[in-house]
């Protein structure tokens, strides 16, 4: 994701005791532009770049995920989705 992203390893031994790791950060370049979505004709969501996805309906049922710069949605059915991608979220309605 763009922005500040921090990573931590977890250990659990033979006693099941976790042990875990300092935090590890990385921060992305400033230069990266934000990731952007648009809805073509109910058909496709377009990424600006490829970036990690969820889709869930309006039920918080999960629908689809992946990482990809076009996710085909022509198969949902009507209804309203929730999007999650890079380190935002959005809402659309499929018609």
């Amino acid at each position: 994701h763009t922005g500040t992203n921090k990573y931590r390893v977890s250990q659990t031994d033979y006693t099941r005791k976790p042990k875990y790791s300092k935090v590890a950060q990385y921060q992305t370049p400033m230069n990266v532009p934000e990731v952007t979505y648009s809805i073509e004709k109910g058909t496709k969501i377009k990424f600006s770049a490829e970036t990690v996805y969820q889709i869930y309906d309006n039920f918080a049922k999960f629908i689809k995920e992946g990482m990809e710069k076009e996710v085909d949605i022509s198969e949902l059915e009507k209804g309203i989705y929730h999007l999650y991608f890079d380190d935002k979220s959005a809402d659309f309605t499929k018609k």
